[in-house]
């Protein structure tokens, strides 16, 4: 078996671990998203809710409605500040899932590497032994330690 043939399944478990690490890291990258779509639709809320607050206090509301209303602001400006730890929290697992496949992928690339130039010395390593094998040819047709036809002739 030659070294090429021993290469390929070690480069199709490269392979296949880059690509694993890749689609981790499509999955963490949609993760991001979608959390961070969460926190603007938190934001969106608070604003538009804020904008009620205001609306509601310049017309005058009771002490206990301004309760309500703070209790509530209160807990979403919570639920959006959780959002905020949620998405830095994605950030720094994807950052880790992109150290990961870029790794694997550095490893694919050498691996193909090593893999091109062992495919380039055994076919410089064939055309060496063609050519040995027509030097060869050439040499026995000529027989009698290398005399050509007309130098026997003469």
């Amino acid at each position: 078996m030659s070294r090429l043939q021993k290469l390929a399944p070690i480069l199709d478990l490269a392979e296949r671990t880059e690509n694993q690490a890749g689609q981790a890291l499509a999955a963490g990258q949609q993760r991001l998203q979608a959390a961070q779509a969460a926190l603007a639709n938190l934001q969106g809320f608070r604003a538009s809710y804020s904008g009620r607050f205001e609306r509601a206090g310049q017309q005058g509301i009771s002490v206990h409605r301004l309760h309500e209303f703070r209790g509530f602001l209160h807990k979403v400006n919570q639920a959006i500040a959780e959002q905020e730890r949620s998405v830095r929290q994605i950030e720094a697992e994807l950052a880790a899932l992109r150290q990961v496949w870029e790794q694997a992928h550095r490893k694919v690339l050498g691996m193909q590497k090593v893999i091109e130039k062992l495919v380039v010395a055994e076919q410089q390593q064939e055309q060496r032994r063609e050519q040995a094998e027509q030097d060869d040819r050439s040499g026995s047709r000529r027989g009698n330690g290398g005399k050509s036809l007309l130098s026997l002739l003469w």
